[in-house]
């Protein structure tokens, strides 16, 4: 008999560290199989959920740990340095990501999307200290009106955009969520 069983972990509802999961599984020949052994147990403070043993009242089971991509109520702030023109973001580091502007960006990498099909999404901060500099954006990354916006560069100043994908990453929608803040 051929199982699939799947873990749908709900958008972090959050209730005094109560975490709403939903479960199904559907095996060949059966309709509705009733989880009887969660075996659940989840740390807030890592974000991991580790899935001990499902037991299922048709007699199938799975075990797995999985790690909760983000927080609903804080994300770790990362400071990626521009290093020879190039940025590079790490989704799988952070979801913030938070940039001194010390020289030109040429090019952005950004590493570790969430496979197609699951969003991932960032904000960038670029603060300015000093001279204005310039930012050549990826050409998967596509802005509203297909325009990129004017950065700001003024000292003491920062611009603040927001990126989603749905696609693996292959493309990147952009928002301005503030300029010369």
């Amino acid at each position: 008999m051929q199982t699939t069983s799947t873990l749908q972990v709900l958008p972090a509802i959050t209730d005094n560290a109560t975490f709403y999961l939903a479960m199904s599984s559907k095996t060949a020949g059966l309709v509705n199989s009733t989880l009887v052994n969660p075996g659940l147990s989840f740390n807030p403070s890592s974000n991991v959920l580790t899935v001990n043993t499902l037991q299922f009242s048709d007699g199938t089971s799975i075990s797995s740990t999985v790690g909760i991509g983000s927080s609903t109520t804080a994300a770790v702030v990362n400071n990626p340095v521009i290093n020879g023109g190039v940025l590079t973001l790490n989704y799988a580091q952070s979801s913030v990501f938070n940039v001194s502007m010390t020289s030109s960006i040429n090019g952005i990498n950004i590493n570790n999307p969430a496979a197609a099909g699951y969003t991932t999404s960032f904000v960038l901060i670029f603060n300015y200290v000093g001279t204005a500099y310039s930012v050549i954006w990826p050409s998967s990354v596509r802005w509203v009106n297909g325009a990129a916006p004017t950065l700001t560069g003024t000292n003491g100043k920062r611009d603040i955009f927001s990126f989603i994908s749905i696609d693996g990453g292959v493309s990147y929608d952009a928002f301005v969520t503030g300029l010369n803040v």
